[in-house]
């Protein structure tokens, strides 16, 4: 995108001057433009300010001169340059668009867009940018309609130039930006589901039966407030899992969550508090609370570090307390975002510590992971995830006569596309190669799964 509107900014560059100038400045002025074009831009500043005090009143040197200064980063000394320029030649389209861009660095949104509106009605040829750039001013600015309707603008001034493609994509952030305002979100997923092993895992319980299943949820998310950067959420879910033979693993699911959360952009630090409760079998099976801060931040625009700690308490409720147990873990992830953040590639790693009634279920865990995620065409993406997950359990186990040790390997892909702004097509393909001492938990998993998420 930045190599597409430079190409835009030196058609403006170029336009701004006279081929026929003949005086020492004008030659002047045209040496610092062959230099400016050949981003030699501290040349082309020393250049451009020899001419200026030859002709201090010269609207075209004034206005080059501020150009460079905005390619050198000098917003300031840009802008001083830029205003001088249409203060002798209010009707140069040029000065005017840079006027914007300086003023967009500077976060003076409101003047910016007056400069874009300015250049948009004085040069027709740079028409498509000025929207554009008007449409970006306004988000910056949190008029979300404007911008939208702007960068709409932006692809019906010219449908078949390179910038379309960043108006739609501009386009898509700010939706999503004005779902995220909403105070109140809900969603409803249904996933049709095949299991060639129907495990379930919180108990050690595996039925070596394949299956097929459907599973429904829905929920809603409440923002009590936002103020700045600080926001506070409250929400619920409901969940239903229902197989067609082995009934005795339906599962229905309770969760109540709140989150405190703050978020500058270069870090954030957040916390949260999850109940959950649960039937196994039209059976009460688990409750649980659990409390997760969290703390994140970019070292630079392509790498973010998220740190977390879990707290969780575990009660049973299907008359055996062995497992009611304690669990402490700590995760730590490292993304790196490439493709102009469209893509990722995810490390990690996580300790968890579980203290439970009964000693031999006590275990101390150990995870290893890593993810990547790739666009495909149109907004498809594809992410390819894997672990491996090691637990060693503290005491002996009587069935087998030694520690118990589980030992898995994690396969993951997902394909994602998006259908409309709020309904999701994904498709899951899973597969868990499980290895213990403990011969019911020694297995191989493959799960398929189609899922349809709509959000209101």
């Amino acid at each position: 995108m930045v190599a597409r509107v430079t190409f835009l900014f030196l058609i403006c560059f170029f336009q701004s001057i006279s081929v026929f100038a003949q005086d020492e400045s004008d030659k002047l002025l045209l040496e610092g433009i062959d230099l400016y074009g050949q981003k030699k831009y501290e040349e082309a500043r020393l250049i451009f300010q020899k001419a200026q005090k030859l002709d201090p009143e010269n609207s075209e040197i004034l206005s080059n001169l501020g150009m460079t200064h905005y390619s050198l980063s000098e917003f300031k000394l840009a802008l001083e340059n830029l205003e001088k320029s249409l203060e002798i030649d209010p009707q140069n389209a040029s000065a005017q668009l840079f006027s914007g861009l300086c003023r967009m660095e500077l976060e003076d949104y409101e003047k910016a867009i007056q400069n874009f509106e300015a250049s948009q009605k004085l040069d027709p040829e740079i028409e498509q940018l000025a929207l554009f750039q008007q449409g970006l001013a306004h988000y910056k600015n949190d008029s979300l309609e404007d911008s939208q309707r702007l960068f709409n603008e932006a692809i019906t001034s010219d449908p078949n130039s390179d910038m379309v493609t960043d108006a739609r994509e501009f386009i898509d952030i700010v939706k999503k930006e004005k779902r995220n305002q909403k105070r109140l979100k809900l969603y409803a997923n249904a996933k049709f589901i095949s299991d060639d092993n129907v495990i379930l895992e919180e108990q050690d319980t595996i039925a070596n039966e394949e299956d097929v299943a459907v599973s429904y949820n829905f929920g809603a998310d409440f923002r009590l407030f936002k103020i700045g950067e600080v926001e506070f959420k409250l929400g619920y879910d409901f969940s239903q899992l229902l197989y067609r033979r082995v009934t005795e693993f339906d599962t229905q699911s309770h969760s109540g969550h709140s989150s405190f959360s703050f978020d500058n952009g270069e870090w954030d630090i957040g916390f949260a508090y999850n109940f959950y409760y649960s039937y196994l079998d039209r059976q009460e099976f688990l409750a649980s609370n659990s409390f997760n801060p969290s703390f994140g931040f970019s070292l630079t625009e392509d790498l973010y570090t998220s740190f977390s700690y879990t707290h969780t308490r575990k009660n049973f409720l299907n008359g055996s307390n062995d497992r009611d147990a304690i669990n402490n873990s700590i995760n730590i992830s490292q993304f790196l975002f490439f493709m102009e953040s469209k893509a990722y590639l995810r490390l990690g790693y996580g300790f968890a510590l579980e203290d439970t009634q009964e000693p031999r279920f006590d275990f101390i865990g150990h995870t290893a992971s890593m993810g990547l995620k790739l666009p495909l065409f149109a907004k498809v993406s594809a992410i390819f995830n894997y672990s491996y997950s090691y637990q060693d359990y503290k005491s002996v186990t009587a069935s087998i006569g030694e520690q118990r040790f589980d030992a898995s390997h994690y396969l993951g892909l997902s394909i994602n596309v998006p259908v409309t702004d709020s309904l999701g097509l994904n498709v899951y393909m899973n597969r868990t190669m499980s290895n213990s001492n403990l011969a019911s938990i020694d297995f191989v998993q493959n799960v398929s799964t189609v899922h349809l998420n709509y959000r209101f």
